[in-house]
């Protein structure tokens, strides 16, 4: 009997135990950090320290570092995570003078086209950096009450992926505003992949679109995007977000002909395209999408007025698509503090109690 034993002890799969970090601005990297008495200092440190199955709980604070970098992939039953500590606001603040640094990167350390998994960050202010979190073959991971803010290039910018949340965030200022006033490429979201769930943020002021649904070539490369299950842009549902004060472009752009089968509804869409012509749109524009099919855009409130893109749709629209059931230019948002035609110093997008039903519903 005790041989036996020994057998199938020495047989049995080995599980890795899951290990909760802590991360302060008072810790130090030479603590072991699996405890609030001795946590680690850094954000980064304590993220290329996880593993499958790991979660770090970073205190309230302004972290200035750079190099933040998932190395290696979480799985279905062990997920990494990366969370604020409850009730507190972590802030990192990009320092690097290198933009490859100065992100929350997703990477494995096998290389950009091995996929990366059920990896959750959530509740942090990410400012100041080149994309806010940039990654590539990503899958089965959520973004949430993120703040990303005043980020030079991209908010996120993630390059393969496919069934990924993205909800309950607040995407800010993200683009080279000070030396590069007339950029277009520079996104609150620039994504590709199938089946993004995007819910329930808010994007404001960002230089270009608040979300482009890349199914362009970029997004169909083999030699970046390898597997078929991560290429193109299919199977997208944005909902329930309200876009205002994009500053050259539009709430959402329709990118590409592999963006089949999207869906667009309940969202507010409120004076984007500030700098534009009037003829411009400021809700939804479509580029190179005159042959994707299976699209929706429907009960969405699109408003504008004064100067500015007035057009709630873009011209060359999808072949085939649904267009039902949206508001446009009738009872405008009733925002705690949104401004009228121009963005208020301290926009708080929240919607009163004037607001318009169909608008309070689906923002419930």
């Amino acid at each position: 009997m005790t041989f036996l034993l020994t057998l199938l002890f020495l047989f049995s799969p080995v599980l890795s135990q899951a290990t909760t970090y802590y991360v302060s601005t008072t810790g130090s990297n030479g603590n072991n950090g699996t405890s609030e008495e001795t946590p680690f200092a850094t954000i980064a440190f304590a993220v290329t320290t996880m593993v499958a199955g790991d979660t770090t709980y970073v205190r309230g604070g302004t972290y200035n570092e750079s190099g933040v970098r998932f190395r290696t992939t979480g799985t279905q039953a062990s997920p990494i995570k990366l969370l604020a500590y409850p009730g507190e606001l972590p802030i990192l603040s990009c320092t690097a003078s290198s933009a490859e640094l100065n992100s929350i990167t997703i990477r494995n350390n096998a290389g950009s086209t091995t996929p990366m998994g059920w990896i959750t960050i959530d509740g942090l202010k990410i400012q100041n950096c080149n994309d806010g979190i940039k990654g590539e073959n990503i899958h089965n991971s959520t973004f949430t009450h993120l703040w990303l803010l005043n980020n030079d290039n991209q908010g996120v910018l993630i390059t393969g992926a496919h069934d990924n949340v993205f909800a309950y965030n607040v995407v800010q200022h993200s683009g080279d505003f000070a030396n590069c006033v007339s950029c277009t490429q520079q996104h609150g979201l620039y994504l590709s992949g199938k089946r993004w769930s995007i819910h329930h943020n808010v994007f404001v002021d960002n230089l270009a679109y608040g979300v482009q649904q890349n199914g362009s070539g970029s997004a169909n490369n083999p030699a970046t995007v390898p597997d078929a299950a991560f290429r193109g842009a299919q199977d997208w549902v944005i909902s329930d977000n309200t876009f205002s004060y994009q500053s050259r472009r539009a709430g959402i752009v329709v990118w590409g002909s592999t963006t089949t089968n999207f869906r667009i509804e309940n969202n507010i869409f409120y004076e984007n395209a500030v700098v534009q012509s009037s003829g411009v749109a400021q809700g939804v524009d479509f580029v190179s999408a005159t042959g994707v099919t299976g699209g929706s855009i429907r009960n969405n409130h699109f408003y504008a007025s004064g100067s500015g893109g007035q057009s709630y749709l873009g011209t060359a629209p999808p072949t085939s698509y649904t267009n039902s059931g949206n508001v446009v230019n009738v009872s405008p948002p009733a925002f705690v503090d949104g401004g009228s035609n121009s963005l208020p110093v301290s926009p708080d997008f929240r919607l009163t109690a004037n607001a318009p039903v169909d608008i309070a519903r689906s923002n419930e």
